[in-house]
C-alpha cells in the first residue's frame, strides 16, 4: 500500500512562475517554510544586513537612540552583512569605510 507524504518546500524551489508572481499567493505552510528559509540563508543575512545598515544610516542623525538599538539588534542577527554595507555607506557617502 502506497501511503501520501506531503511534500516538502523549500525555498530554492520556489521560482516565480511569472513576473507577477506574489508571495502572498502561497498557503500558510508555504510561506512559513519560504520565511524559515529565507532568513536562515545567506541570501537572507545579506537582505537584512542591507536593510538595517540603510535603516541606520537614515535614523542615526534624526532618532540617535532608535538607531543605536537598531545597530544592536543588526549586529546580531546578520554581523558580517551589516557591517559590509554599513562601510559601503560610509565609502559612498565620501567617508572612509572604517569610520565611526
Amino acid at each position: 500500500m502506497k501511503t501520501k507524504t506531503k511534500s516538502r518546500v523549500r525555498f530554492k524551489d520556489i521560482k516565480p512562475p511569472t513576473p507577477g508572481w506574489k508571495y502572498g499567493k502561497l498557503n500558510n505552510e508555504e510561506r512559513e517554510k519560504v520565511k524559515n528559509d529565507l532568513f536562515s540563508s545567506p541570501r537572507g543575512s545579506l537582505i537584512l544586513g542591507q536593510a538595517f545598515a540603510i535603516a541606520y544610516a537614515k535614523l542615526k542623525d534624526t532618532e540617535p537612540s532608535n538607531a543605536e538599538d537598531l545597530s544592536l539588534i543588526a549586529e546580531h542577527l546578520s554581523p558580517f552583512f551589516y557591517s559590509l554595507h554599513l562601510a559601503q555607506l560610509k565609502v559612498s557617502d565620501g567617508r572612509n569605510g572604517f569610520a565611526g
